[in-house]
């Protein structure tokens, strides 16, 4: 029975394993591209408490956010629809999206090492 387990143990990938706060927290930025222009810049700011702020050009959205694994969701306040991205590293790729204000490839955002 001990061997099982230890196997199970062995066998469950890493990533499935939820990350504490402090590791994720930090400063995400972005850019849409814009065509004729530099891109829509756009940032995200994760609390260690759970807290966000997502900016969006000038705009800016409070929200809560959590991990789950390697999938990181942010809910908006005031927006049905959650974002959420795949985390590897320092980096978010998007996972759901509104893709009319994010177009086809969606918001991918980096903390700077």
């Amino acid at each position: 029975m001990r061997l099982v387990l230890l196997i199970a143990i062995l066998l469950t990938p890493l990533t499935a394993q939820n990350r504490h706060p402090a590791q994720v927290a930090g400063v995400y930025e972005g850019a849409i591209p814009v065509k004729g222009a530099d891109g829509r810049k756009l940032t995200l700011t994760l609390h260690q408490d759970g807290s966000a702020e997502f900016r969006d050009a000038s705009t800016k959205m409070p929200g809560t956010w959590n991990v789950d694994g390697q999938d990181l969701k942010l809910d908006l306040t005031g927006k049905t629809e959650p974002l959420a991205w795949r985390l590897k590293g320092n980096l978010l790729t998007p996972k759901e999206w509104d893709h009319a204000a994010y177009g086809k490839k969606g918001p991918v955002l980096r903390r700077p090492r």
